[in-house]
C-alpha cells in the first residue's frame, strides 16, 4: 500500500472511530468497486475489528460477484456479513 494510500486509510479509520460511540452499523456499499486487492480486503478488516471494538456491527452491501470472490479467497466471507 503506497505512502498516501495509507495515510488515507489511517485518516478515514480515525475519522469512523469517531462516529462510532456506541451501538451502531457501519455499512459499507461496493457496488462502485470493480476490483479489491489484499490492502483493500485488510482495510475492511481494519474496519470490521474497529465496529466490533465499539460493540457496533459492520456489513458489506450490494458487494458485486467478483469482489465475493476474493474477499472468499480469504475466508473473510466468514467474518463479513454479506
Amino acid at each position: 500500500m503506497g505512502p498516501n494510500l495509507r495515510l488515507l486509510c489511517d485518516r478515514t479509520t480515525e475519522h469512523l472511530q469517531s462516529l462510532l460511540s456506541g451501538p451502531s452499523v457501519l455499512l459499507v456499499d461496493l457496488s462502485q468497486v470493480d476490483r479489491i486487492d489484499l490492502s483493500g480486503i485488510s482495510w475492511l478488516f481494519r474496519l470490521y475489528r474497529l465496529t466490533k471494538a465499539q460493540k457496533s456491527d459492520f456489513r458489506l452491501v450490494n458487494v458485486p460477484p467478483l469482489i465475493r470472490q476474493h474477499i472468499g479467497f480469504t475466508k473473510l466471507d466468514r467474518v463479513f456479513q454479506l
